[in-house]
């Protein structure tokens, strides 16, 4: 009826007005600082001794005495906008990771794993080191974020693998250090894939990894606002 029509219309029009008078007051969290790289542009090298890869469903690991990676930051990020912490100490984002720098290659030595057995570890493509949260709050200023579009071939006597993904850490501004703690099982940033590797390695097996890395270049990484 014409009444019903009336009513219905009328109702649809408050729900609009409603939602939009509640958009309108909602505050924003758009953020539009940038990552700012000390020195930008410029060559570095990082070199671990204690680096771990560890398979959590069957305990077995794959350590190098030796990882180098080399690389070049980055000026800044224009791509720089998302929602900021609001009730952290933490000032960046819940979900956007920005490229403060590039790895162009890395070179790793005398790796083995169970049985003995040597691998041989190659970097496939350029990885990309990005920066998500800095605490200002802390001396040392330490910067969050991941190490993405990882991916490396294993290969050894009667194994191999593919490990492809992404490797969350921490980069401390006073040492200079970048401290990688991935965590296997599911939810891990790693996953082995193409994987005829004696049980070591199955594909699906999500992979932890932990190392530490003195940077050199004296590089700093804070956050502008």
């Amino acid at each position: 009826t014409v009444m019903r029509k009336l009513v219905r219309n009328a109702l649809v029009a408050g729900a609009a007005t409603t939602a939009a008078v509640g958009l309108a007051g909602t505050p924003s969290f758009a953020d539009t600082a940038t990552w700012n790289i000390t020195p930008n542009g410029t060559a570095f090298s990082a070199t671990s001794t204690n680096s771990k890869l560890t398979n959590p469903r069957n305990n077995a690991s794959l350590t190098c005495t030796s990882v180098t990676a080399n690389g070049t930051t980055v000026a800044t990020d224009p791509n720089d906008a998302g929602s900021v912490h609001a009730t952290s100490p933490w000032i960046g984002h819940i979900d956007i990771h920005d490229t403060v720098a590039s790895i162009t290659s890395s070179a790793w030595s005398g790796c083995k794993g169970p049985l003995n057995l040597t691998f041989n570890v190659t970097q496939v493509g350029i990885w990309v080191l990005q920066a998500t949260q800095e605490d200002p709050t802390v001396s040392n200023h330490p910067v969050q974020g991941r190490i993405s579009n990882v991916t490396a071939t294993i290969a050894g006597t009667g194994c191999s693998a593919t490990v492809s993904g992404f490797a969350r850490g921490t980069y401390d501004n006073s040492a200079k250090t970048l401290t990688i703690s991935e965590a296997g099982g599911a939810t891990g940033g790693l996953t082995v894939s193409g994987a005829s590797c004696l049980g070591i390695l199955a594909n699906g097996d999500k992979p932890s990894f932990n190392a530490t890395f003195p940077v050199t270049g004296n590089i700093t990484v804070h956050r502008g606002h």
